[in-house]
């Protein structure tokens, strides 16, 4: 494990190659010289933010990620590639290009937007997963919504300063959320067992594990790896024996909405640096983190980096004198660009299709990684809604023995207040609901727009009796916005880290190729896509 690396909440404080350094370029003027200009990033098709058509607002199939267009070609590649007639000589070069137009990439662009990056995303949209809309004023998530709060003066905190956007974050400690409990919002969560609200705020403070793993900050290396190779389940009972029923369930709900995994799976390291890191406050913005993906965008292009969409790169082949990246475009034409340099910000899933030559452990490991999903609603309201707080867990006594068949038929796992983050100002809401589908196999259930009716059924005869719960008139529903996936949920399995496989699949390939996203850490966080950005950038700058 690497001393350099940053924690969910502790940044290392260092410049050097970080992203912190970079913060501190000077304005380039000018811009690459295959610059061009387009549209204001608002109001433009890259834009993560998309507007709602105000009379329509109910969508009749998924937002979000849309996979027809790169399964189509990872399927059968080859042959697929062929019929196109096969990968193209290279018609342009660029001294950098990095794959991936979410918060990885973006983050990555800007620590190297002195060497003026072509980011390609095969969207049609930028910000990968940290993407929302707006119906009328209002501004929603239908992607990743917060941040653990950060320390006044550490990366995260200089970063939304250096792109103007912190004050448009709202912050709330644990001691202000709530749950609905029976029918009733409720604070009293920990009221039946403060012995282990106590322990996980001390982990918080004195042992908290960092991912990735953080020489001389918060726990040692050896319980580090010790965690990790045990479930959150078996780290509970060994720390605290028979938990009370109403913690237990909270803790489900948890580990479900967070990682798309039971108890049983997530490793203790990964669901204690999410838990603890939690409970010590979380901020959001109106928007949720499309906010951050927009305003770097915005800046970047002040720089002069140019980006395309409608891109998706199909074979990366490492030359003597570069790298080739072979691009399909939205009309299924082919081109090849050499770049000195690239950085892979796709998920491991792509970027072992993408490169043929990986070594042979690399590709077995990225291979093996797993990933979980959930489903995201907006319920748009005709109303302002009173938030009491940002995020809702919903707790009611299990009805089955058998989690998977719960979550499957539970409406929703739980659910923010869109509204909250802008204190209610706005004269319409949403609630944004997630549901969690924690097994195996699950991104799969909804490839398929067939899917889209059946979810939307349950979520519509689930969310009535919340809305009365609320004190919210069920006539106010203006309409359910579905979003497929979310984000992509890299499954946090026990050993991961420990075990070195996280090493493993982010290790640069010939010295050209570089791997940043937040599946470096099976960690789906905003702070793991942060630290895979910086750990990329600092390896490239020393090869």
């Amino acid at each position: 494990m690497e001393s350099h690396s940053l924690s969910r909440r502790n940044f290392i404080k260092s410049a050097g190659s970080s992203l912190l350094g970079a913060l501190a370029l000077p304005s380039l003027g000018g811009g690459a010289p295959w610059a061009r200009a387009f549209d204001e990033i608002e109001n433009s098709a890259l834009d993560p933010i998309s507007r709602v058509p105000w009379g329509y607002p109910s969508s009749t199939e998924f937002n979000g990620d849309l996979p027809d267009f790169p399964h189509a070609l990872f399927w059968d590649k080859w042959n697929t590639l062929n019929q196109l007639g096969g990968i193209p000589t290279p018609t342009e070069r660029v001294p950098l290009l990095i794959i991936g137009g979410g918060v990885s990439g973006l983050l990555a662009a800007w620590s190297l937007r002195d060497e003026h990056p072509l980011v390609l995303e095969q969207a049609r949209g930028l910000g990968g997963n940290a993407k929302g809309e707006q119906w009328g004023k209002l501004k929603y998530s239908i992607g990743s919504a917060y941040l653990s709060e950060p320390t006044p003066g550490d990366e995260v905190d200089l970063l939304l300063r250096e792109l103007e956007i912190r004050d448009e974050f709202r912050s709330e400690s644990s001691s202000s959320s709530r749950i609905l409990l029976n029918g009733k919002l409720s604070s009293e969560l920990w009221s039946g067992a403060p012995h282990v609200l106590r322990r996980f705020m001390e982990l918080g403070q004195k042992d908290y594990p960092s991912i990735p793993f953080e020489l001389g900050k918060g726990l040692d290396f050896d319980r580090w790896k010790q965690w990790d190779a045990l479930s959150f389940e078996q780290w509970l009972n060994k720390e605290f024996g028979p938990l009370p029923e109403l913690i237990h369930e909270y803790l489900t709900l948890y580990c479900w909405s967070s990682f798309g995994m039971e108890l049983s799976e997530v490793s203790a390291t990964q669901a204690l640096n999410f838990l603890t890191s939690d409970l010590k406050g979380v901020i959001a913005a109106p928007g949720g983190n499309a906010v951050i993906a927009q305003s770097l965008i915005r800046k970047l292009r002040e720089q002069g980096v140019m980006f395309r969409s409608d891109s998706l790169v199909a074979d990366i082949q490492v030359k003597d004198d570069g790298v080739d990246i072979c691009v399909m475009t939205a009309n299924r034409s082919l081109r090849t660009i050499r770049a000195e340099r690239c950085i892979v910000a796709a998920p491991k899933y792509m970027a072992r299709m993408m490169i043929d030559e990986l070594p042979r452990a690399q590709s077995e490991a990225m291979g093996r990684m797993g990933y979980r999903a959930y489903l995201v609603a907006n319920v748009l309201l005709n109303q302002r809604v009173h938030s009491p707080s940002y995020e809702l867990f919903r707790l009611e006594a299990h009805k089955t023995g058998n989690p998977q068949e719960e979550t499957r038929e539970r409406p929703f796992t739980d659910l923010c207040f869109a509204g909250w983050a802008a204190s209610d100002s706005i004269s319409q809401s949403a609630l944004t609901i997630y549901k969690a589908m924690p097994f195996e196999g699950a991104r799969h259930f909804l490839f398929s727009n067939f899917a889209h009716q059946k979810y939307k059924n349950q979520i519509e005869r689930g969310v009535p009796e919340v809305l009365a719960q609320l004190g919210i008139q069920e006539s106010s529903i203006a309409g359910i916005r579905m979003t497929r996936w979310g984000h992509a949920i890299p499954a946090a399995s026990r050993g991961f880290l420990s075990e070195g496989t996280s090493d493993q699949v982010a290790a640069p390939f010939r010295g050209k190729v570089f791997f940043a996203n937040q599946d470096n850490y099976a960690n789906p966080s905003f702070e793991s896509a942060f630290a895979a950005a910086r750990s990329a950038v600092a390896a490239l700058r020393l090869g």
